[in-house]
């Protein structure tokens, strides 16, 4: 279990594992009573395993919305809020999380009264940030020290996520997200738990992403998923890359670790996903047996100007990093070649991946590179000189 009976009425989450069932009770609109009666369902429904269960909250934002600025409802949040905590750290361990960055304004040009400017911190009064500093922070510091830095600083922080990805945010500058808010908190959350640092190393570990298809974004997504299932995907919901949804926190490594802070992004257009029948001379045309999945036999392509772009970030500078990617299409013809071209800093490498070869050439191997300062590394995938598409279905990274 993430949570055991704490002593004195705290308990530390490092090292102690990520395992369980994640269990759901939120629901859109909620305020922080609404919660507590959310609380009292989920009680209910899992009273035999108190002193196991691990709550996670991210709720208050609908209270300030309609009172603002601070100090606006202060008080009536502070009671409701101090209410929850008692409700639920009376038989199990509680971590809140901050409100994300609400940018009201966005969608007039922050000129309305109250705006939030993300280029003014002046407007910051307006919008969530004080309510996370004066009532949110404290608690999680009272509650779970271990999960805030010397500057009490939440490690798991939906207001940073927003800060720094305003775009994920819809044009009222509160809504959107989709999945990827819950998988950039699961992963923060299994992260700190695990004791695993941000800038840690990836030497000796690799990671393989395949593009499975829709089917991941199935009901409930991402819980009812595995670790692998939900986030060592790359390819997103339709055959361009929607807003809010294709922002990948954490992934599995192949000898069944986690990585919690690798992000994966992609950018830009693609066609339809492709699948391949699961035919003798499939994978008979890639070498690497990493890629000899029924998963990879699912990819996705580009045709005319289109350029399809993988974005990882969150990587460890100074790690050696190989990137080998594949494409499958049926064997024969010149005209599905595509043009891989990899970035990271000032080093650019561009190879072609005939997915349609005869030959055992279905795979490229990237030249090792050294993660750049910024931690960022791209691989796009475009149409080559003399070609009508370019494929991808698999991509692994490998660290040294």
């Amino acid at each position: 279990h993430l949570a055991r009976k704490p002593t004195s009425g705290r308990t530390t989450f490092q090292g102690a594992g990520h395992t369980g069932t994640l269990h759901s009770y939120a629901s859109s609109g909620d305020k922080i009573v609404d919660a507590r009666a959310e609380f009292a369902t989920a009680k209910g429904d899992l009273a035999a395993d108190e002193w196991s269960n691990f709550y996670i909250a991210h709720i208050g934002g609908n209270n300030v919305s309609g009172s603002r600025p601070f100090p606006g409802r202060q008080a009536e949040f502070e009671a409701d809020y101090d209410g929850l905590i008692a409700d639920i750290t009376a038989a199990d361990t509680f971590l809140p999380l901050p409100l994300t960055k609400r940018l009201y304004g966005k969608d007039s040009g922050y000129t309305e009264e109250n705006s939030v400017d993300p280029d003014d911190d002046a407007t910051e009064v307006n919008g969530s940030l004080p309510y996370n500093e004066a009532i949110i922070h404290p608690r999680i510091a009272a509650l779970m020290p271990d999960w805030v830095d010397g500057n009490g600083v939440p490690y798991v922080d939906p207001y940073a996520l927003a800060d720094r990805f305003p775009d994920l945010t819809n044009n009222d500058g509160i809504h959107g997200y989709g999945a990827a808010i819950a998988r950039y908190i699961l992963a923060k959350t299994a992260g700190r738990a695990l004791g695993i640092a941000a800038d840690t190393s990836r030497a000796g570990k690799s990671i393989v992403y395949t593009n499975r298809g829709s089917d991941f974004q199935g009901p409930g997504d991402p819980k009812n998923f595995t670790w692998n299932a939900a986030r060592n995907l790359f390819g997103t919901i339709s055959g361009s890359v929607t807003q809010n949804h294709p922002w990948f926190w954490g992934a599995s490594n192949t000898d069944g670790t986690f990585d919690p802070h690798i992000l994966l992004y992609p950018g830009g257009q693609y066609q339809n996903r492709t699948e391949i029948p699961d035919d003798a001379n499939a994978f008979a045309r890639v070498s690497d047996t990493r890629f000899h999945t029924s998963d990879h036999l699912k990819g996705l392509y580009v045709q005319g100007s289109q350029v399809y772009t993988l974005t990882w970030e969150d990587l460890t500078p100074g790690d050696i990093l190989t990137v080998n990617a594949m494409g499958l299409r049926n064997a024969g013809g010149t005209n599905r070649r595509g043009a891989l071209t990899l970035m990271a800093g000032a080093s650019v490498e561009t190879l072609e991946l005939n997915a349609a070869s005869d030959a055992i050439s279905n795979q490229v191997t990237f030249t090792q590179v050294a993660v750049p300062p910024s931690g960022l590394v791209s691989l796009s995938l475009a149409v080559a000189d003399g070609a009508a598409y370019g494929y991808l279905h698999g991509v692994i990274l490998e660290f040294s």
